[in-house]
């Protein structure tokens, strides 16, 4: 049977059963040899009888359960583990398969008591640790997990996927140094393992080490070429090292993979701008704000697009709701006092959020640069002149800077109507 002879194997079985038609061992072993030649009523019926033929061995209540689940009964199934752990409480086996039934029933408390109690009374049996493990991280329950995986790790110290589950709970735990050590064993003994170079080159990019990011995010695509989010991430490394291009094609494979993903779109979005493509940045923001229209970083990143496509009527509309969802952003508040200043409008609440930006960020040079301008719109000019010699300071190869000094030395501003006409009133 184990060799696949099933022909021979029920010949030989013939002869036991003919000897001695109650045997029960010999009706175990035909239930088994017709599930595998895909007889499952027949598989059923014959070890129901090895079950009442051998009413004090666990084995036929163990294969009948399998027949049981294969057909859905779990209750059965479950029924029947029973009866098996009754003659074999030990058996560490029939305790996890008892746990899998109860998890497959939605009794997850009775199924979490199971594999505890398995985990605790078998603590060399590698696979109690690891389904409990597991059962614990889709369950979010992060310190547990972590400390049956690390079990699990101690009965097995070379297997991959342990490593690799071990570096994405090291990192949901903001332990990068552990994550960066378990995910470089993982790829050490897979190299193959396209999650593991997934979640590394995410982790690199979140420390700005781009050219080990990408390396390791092109990896993982060369094995899973239709991994959307290693597109994304990738895209996004392109951005930082100035291949906008590359960084657009990247991000169009993540958004055409996953079309309705509104993050993907808005950083598709971000690549379309460094390209000088605004309306197809703009089509592509506004897709992902009508997918998530009450998120302020989504809203925050249309208002940019309008911004670079100087609509900024509608700039200032995203940007204000942006900041109604999140107070206190001060990329917001940065974006939409640059955006009064432009427009000439709400100037004294334009001050008030350029003031608020430098509290939390006094070395900005671009949060000082908008403050410049809005000193410079309402006609101080020497404030202005102070606030981008101070940008200078801080970024002394922007030129865009060093026009903004020139323009406030040498072309008086054209200050708004209501101020200029409440500066004569405070004069007189």
């Amino acid at each position: 049977m184990a060799q696949g002879e099933y022909e021979k194997a029920g010949e030989t079985l013939r002869p036991a059963l003919e000897s001695d038609p109650d045997y029960g061992p010999a009706h175990h072993q035909l239930g088994l040899l017709q599930e595998r030649q895909g007889q499952p009523e027949l598989a059923l019926a014959t070890l129901k009888e090895a079950v009442r033929l051998s009413p004090g061995e666990a084995a036929p209540h163990e294969a009948l359960a399998g027949i049981l689940e294969a057909q859905g009964d779990l209750a059965g199934a479950e029924r029947e583990i029973n009866a098996a752990l009754a003659f074999k409480p030990d058996d560490p086996g029939l305790t996890l398969t008892l746990g899998r039934l109860l998890l497959a029933q939605g009794n997850d408390a009775a199924a979490q008591e199971m594999l505890k109690q398995a985990a605790h009374r078998f603590p060399e049996n590698f696979e109690a640790q690891i389904r409990l493990a597991d059962w614990y991280y889709q369950n979010d329950a992060e310190v547990e997990s972590l400390g049956y995986y690390q079990a699990a790790e101690a009965l097995k110290p070379d297997d991959p996927a342990i490593k690799a589950r071990l570096g994405n709970l090291y990192l949901k735990r903001n332990e990068e140094e552990k994550a960066i050590q378990s995910l470089d064993e993982a790829l050490r003994l897979d190299p193959r393992d396209a999650a593991s170079l997934f979640e590394l080159g995410r982790l690199q990019a979140g420390r700005k080490q781009w050219d080990k990011a990408r390396a390791k995010l092109e990896e993982a695509l060369a094995i899973t070429p239709a991994h959307a989010a290693a597109h994304y991430e990738l895209g996004r490394v392109l951005l930082m090292q100035g291949e906008s291009k590359k960084a657009e094609e990247t991000l169009a494979r993540a958004v055409k993979l996953e079309a309705e993903n509104p993050t993907f779109l808005l950083a598709h979005a971000d690549a379309l701008v460094e390209n000088n493509q605004l309306d197809r940045a703009l089509k592509q923001a506004l897709l992902a704000a009508g997918l998530k229209p009450e998120s302020p970083e989504i809203l925050f990143g249309v208002c940019s697009v309008y911004s670079k496509k100087r609509y900024f009527t509608a700039a200032i509309q995203y940007c204000e709701k942006a900041l109604t969802l999140k107070p206190g952003h001060a990329e917001t508040m940065n974006r939409l006092a640059w955006l009064y200043a432009r427009k000439k409008i709400q100037l004294d609440e334009g001050l008030r959020l350029s003031e608020a930006t430098l509290k939390l960020f006094p070395d900005r040079h671009e949060y000082l640069d908008t403050l410049s301008e809005l000193h410079y719109v309402l006609g101080d000019v020497d404030k202005a002149i102070a606030f981008i010699q101070n940008a200078i300071d801080l970024a002394p190869d922007e030129p865009y800077y060093k026009q903004q000094l020139w323009k406030f030395k040498n072309l008086k501003p054209k200050v708004p109507e209501e101020k200029a006409v409440a500066g004569d009133a405070s004069n007189g």
